[in-house]
């Protein structure tokens, strides 16, 4: 059985048949427009080797890391997305004896893995359709969403501003690529992110403002995740290039921002400051970086100033993703 990395919800794309009949049924829902958010900051998710595997943590708002997944010795779970309720993380888990995808909802605690049925029967039940908000420095906020009718793959979309219509960037029909993690240039109002339309999961940069689309990365084995540096010259990312995220190796490349010079990253000679997540209310970025000998996680103001770190001890600690809170549930949500 291969070990290849697979996409988060590419198990979505079951046959036609199934397809039409469950389209037909969340034609409202994938139709309408996504959760309006809340300006409030709530916690932090990433993933860490702290505890052993590679497990999904979340940093509550009262300062605790607790750790969501606790996967057994050869259980690894990567990348942790979230709905935009803000009730539930997405992430990639062997836990199926492939990569592919799992979900674990902070106020249950349960890791459940998703094949196909389950994913569509959750899409009817939970209208769990949009994905993974991120905001830019100047607040414009992107995502990935199923909202595709019968294609139910993952597209790109902007929000502008928080009450004006969303703006579809990625389209592609029945059983097309899915296009997902969006990661902002700290300096520019554009994007990189991960799409399979090439056969295999590569990183892409794109230029909202022209549709400009540039693939950076181009190889057989994924890459997959890209975390820009503080200044935008250089971009961060995993590969599966020389080892597999199946057996709990996580290998990070670094390469231009132009997509030149790709290299394994030497974490013994180079220090990486980089991956920042702007809050929704745009008033502080949670970051990662290397500088203690091991990765952590930083919060700061978004003028760089009142700089903390909010992780420690010598595992390591990456990818932080803020909890988006709807403006419905932002006095009555709980951690």
């Amino acid at each position: 059985m291969s070990r290849r990395l697979w996409l988060l919800l590419a198990v979505i794309g079951v046959v036609v048949m199934i397809l039409v009949i469950v389209a037909v049924l969340l034609n409202d829902r994938l139709q309408s427009d996504p959760l309006q958010l809340s300006d409030a900051n709530d916690g932090l998710a990433f993933i860490s080797n702290r505890d052993g595997p590679w497990d999904i943590f979340y940093l509550n708002a009262a300062g605790e890391v607790i750790n969501l997944t606790n996967g057994a010795a050869n259980e690894h779970d990567y990348f942790a997305s979230w709905s935009l309720d803000g009730t539930a993380i997405n992430f990639l888990s062997n836990r199926a004896g492939q990569m592919g995808p799992a979900q674990v909802k902070p106020a249950e605690g349960t890791v459940r893995t998703l094949n196909p049925v389950q994913a569509l029967t959750q899409m009817l039940n939970e209208g769990l359709t949009d994905w993974d908000p991120a905001w830019s420095p100047t607040g414009v906020m992107g995502y990935a969403s199923l909202a595709n009718g019968l294609a139910v793959n993952l597209d790109l979309y902007l929000l502008p501003e928080r009450d004006a219509e969303r703006e579809r960037l990625t389209s592609d029909g029945p059983g097309g690529p899915n296009d997902w993690f969006l990661a902002w240039e700290p300096t520019a109002d554009r994007f990189a992110y991960n799409s399979n339309r090439g056969g295999d999961e590569n990183i892409y940069l794109m230029d909202p403002a022209s549709g400009e689309i540039t693939q950076l990365t181009d190889n057989p084995a994924d890459d997959v995740h890209a975390a820009w540096s503080m200044d935008g010259d250089t971009i961060l990312f995993v590969s599966e290039r020389d080892a597999a995220l199946f057996d709990g190796e996580l290998r990070l490349y670094l390469m231009d921002a132009d997509g030149d010079n790709q290299r394994p990253f030497a974490a013994e000679n180079t220090v990486f400051t980089g991956d920042p997540v702007h809050s929704a209310n745009g008033e502080q970025v949670a970051y990662m970086s290397n500088e203690s000998g091991h990765w952590h996680i930083y919060v700061m103001d978004a003028d760089g100033e009142n700089i903390q770190q909010v992780t420690d001890g010598d595992a390591d600690f990456l990818f932080p993703a803020w909890r988006p809170i709807p403006q419905s549930t932002a006095n009555t949500i709980e951690d």
